[in-house]
């Protein structure tokens, strides 16, 4: 077929041509009706379809990205499907004006459309950007940070739990101190008194056998009892003054106690302050070199990449380097295959519909006539 372009061709077809020679047109139409151009027609449906898929899911990135930020469900909806809308009219109706001239279109008017189609590109391009930056960008960080907060929590336990053993342990030892320094002062004076005071009263006993007549208390007798009443006294004496030592070195054991404790409540403070500083270090940690929080599969790659063929140039590729070079990708392929699709339909579509129109007009002009 002659000068056939498959549906792309960008040539204008004379209104006065058409005019004198509309039996032609009518019967070129119909001899472009084959089978090849059905099968054109629906591959350019096809990629036109693509384009709506990416617009969709553009849509969908801008709203989730909006939601994020307005918390607004409704608005973000409305006013992403508004601005998505716009964008794809714009291509493809302004696309269609600037193509067939069919418009009077100023300088002014068009560099503000172009302006307009920018704003809406670059906004949609820096959603897309943002999103899928936010789900490569270290998508494990929350599992990670909730980790490491959980074994800062369990070794602050473990160093708690020492501090108050400790505390326990000191405490207990210095009570037994007390304890076994009273036991061991009454016991030695029970083992220096007690014998002897027995043996006084054993003495005495033995006197009370010698009697003089009736009377067995001689000066014997009462020189043992004399000694028994001074060494039951003195062994009284010395037991009450171990009260006042002993509550002397209970005091002194309870400052001791005493300071102990503070000591274990300066440690606790701290640990106390250490746990908060290692958990305000996790909660801001930055996490960018760490595997754990990164993606595994980015890991991998870049591994790869920096050991494999880029460790010859000495230069290597950083995670955040990776996921935004890669999130750009993404985000102008979209963006891409949002403006190529429709435009390309615009091609397409363009010099059929300016045949129509140019068929209408010569048929509104034949009826004037």
């Amino acid at each position: 077929m002659k000068n056939e372009n498959f549906g792309f061709s960008s040539g204008n077809v004379s209104r006065e041509s058409l005019k004198n020679n509309r039996g032609p047109i009518l019967s070129g139409l119909l001899r472009e009706i084959n089978i090849s151009r059905i099968g054109w027609s629906f591959l350019e449906l096809f990629y036109c379809l693509i384009g709506v898929g990416a617009a969709f899911v553009s849509f969908v990135i801008e709203k989730d990205v909006f939601f994020r930020i307005t918390q607004q469900k409704d608005f973000s909806f409305w006013i992403v499907l508004i601005l998505e809308s716009a964008k794809v009219m714009t291509i493809v109706v302004y696309g269609f004006l600037f193509r067939t001239r069919s418009a009077d279109i100023g300088s002014w008017n068009r560099f503000i459309i172009k302006f307009f189609q920018f704003s809406l590109i670059t906004l949609s391009f820096t959603c897309s950007l943002a999103l899928i930056s936010f789900s490569l960008d270290r998508p494990n960080l929350a599992k990670v940070r909730t980790e490491d907060i959980k074994l800062i929590e369990s070794r602050y336990q473990e160093k708690l739990s020492l501090l108050q053993k400790r505390l326990e342990s000191e405490t207990a030892v210095l009570m037994d101190r007390t304890d076994l320094e009273y036991d061991k002062a009454f016991q030695r004076l029970r083992n220096h008194y007690e014998p002897r005071i027995k043996e006084l009263r054993a003495d005495l006993k033995k006197e009370m056998d010698n009697r003089v007549g009736k009377d067995f208390k001689g000066p014997r007798y009462r020189e043992f009892e004399k000694l028994l009443q001074i060494t039951e006294a003195e062994y009284a004496a010395r037991i009450n003054a171990l009260k006042p030592e002993n509550m002397s070195l209970t005091a002194s054991v309870e400052n001791m106690i005493n300071q102990k404790k503070q000591a274990f409540i300066k440690a606790e403070k701290e640990l106390m302050d250490w746990r908060s500083d290692e958990i305000m270090k996790i909660r801001t940690g930055h996490y960018g070199d760490d595997e754990r929080a990164n993606n595994q599969l980015i890991n991998a790659v870049l591994r790869t990449v920096n050991d494999g063929i880029l460790v010859f140039f000495n230069f290597s590729v950083g995670q955040i380097t990776f996921t935004c070079l890669f999130s750009f990708l993404i985000a102008i392929l979209i963006e891409l295959t949002i403006y190529v699709s429709f435009y390309s339909a615009v091609l397409s579509f363009s010099s059929k519909l300016d045949l129509m129109f140019s068929m209408d007009s010569s048929h509104l002009d034949s009826k004037k006539n």
